[in-house]
């Protein structure tokens, strides 16, 4: 029995007893039988299981079907890239391999040799003064080649066949024969020499379709854009003529006009001498010597087979 229980009996019964003797007292009735009282339980509190904790739900893993066939993936379609159309290309002119007879037009006959000066930068050092004979060859091979010059590539084909010639023993001024045997080791070019040429032999080769270069005495040119006095030795190319007024067409490469000059035709024939002394420099010959040279053409035919 718990302490609480105890006391609370003990209580009452004390009261009990007060009571019984009060009434002993007063009515002098007989002592009734004690009540006996039962003391109330208080009951034991039962401990409130805790809750138990609920278990985290995993999430359900679908697997796939072992049968199931996955779809691929439909590839997005490529962009379509606009074509840009191709230009036209510039039609590369083929080259002569044999010289193409050319048409008289009323008196006047023209071929179409592309023009370079031998100073194409108006540079006029000792290498450009003395280039009149690889100018001219170069003209002659842009007639056959078909293609036209400019300063850049008159430049650089002049410093390129100086080299050349240097390499293979040649002089600065170079004869016709010599001219002959660059044209075609260099070039690639056939040509052959006609001595003593007259105006009408000239015309002949220029009918045919042929440019002639010539060498000439250059102060017995008179050309009014050369530097005074002139050259002693120069070489140019003839490329036309006309009857009408007497006159060979060239090109002169010994000047930036030299683009289809005249020459009277007397004044050009008399001028044709080539260079009298192979190896030697203009500082080794005079004019009297320079007059005193041969009368030689150098005919240009074509592209050579080789």
């Amino acid at each position: 029995m718990s302490k609480r229980i105890f006391v609370a009996a003990i209580l009452t019964l004390a009261l009990s007893g007060c009571q019984v003797a009060s009434t002993n007292s007063v009515s002098g009735s007989p002592t009734p039988s004690p009540v006996l009282v039962t003391p109330t339980q208080t009951p034991t509190p039962v401990p409130t299981p805790s809750p138990s904790p609920t278990p985290s739900v995993l999430p359900t893993v679908v697997q796939p079907s072992p049968t199931a066939s996955v779809p691929a993936p439909t590839p997005s379609p490529s962009p379509t890239v606009p074509q840009r159309t191709p230009m036209p290309a510039t039609p590369t002119p083929t080259p002569l391999s044999s010289p193409t007879p050319a048409t008289e037009n009323n008196g006047v006959l023209l071929l179409d040799v592309p023009f370079g000066s031998q100073a194409p930068y108006a540079n006029w050092d000792d290498l450009h003064n003395e280039a009149c004979e690889e100018a001219a060859m170069i003209m002659a091979d842009a007639y056959f080649s078909r293609r036209t010059l400019n300063p850049h590539l008159m430049e650089q084909t002049i410093l390129s066949l100086v080299k050349w010639e240097e390499g293979k023993g040649y002089s600065v001024d170079v004869t016709a024969e010599e001219t002959e045997n660059i044209l075609y080791g260099y070039f690639h070019l056939d040509s052959r020499l006609v001595v003593q040429p007259t105006a009408q032999m000239i015309r002949d080769e220029l009918a045919a379709g042929r440019p002639v270069i010539v060498p000439a005495a250059g102060r017995m040119l008179g050309n009014p854009n050369f530097r005074r006095p002139g050259p002693i030795y120069h070489m140019l190319v003839i490329r036309g003529y006309d009857l009408n007024t007497d006159e060979f067409i060239t090109n002169d490469p010994g000047t930036r006009k030299g683009e289809g000059y005249r020459y009277k035709t007397a004044v050009l024939m008399a001028a044709i001498h080539d260079w009298p002394k192979p190896g030697k420099t203009k500082d080794d010959v005079n004019d009297a010597e320079m007059q005193a040279g041969r009368s030689v053409m150098i005919v240009v035919s074509g592209r050579s087979a080789e």
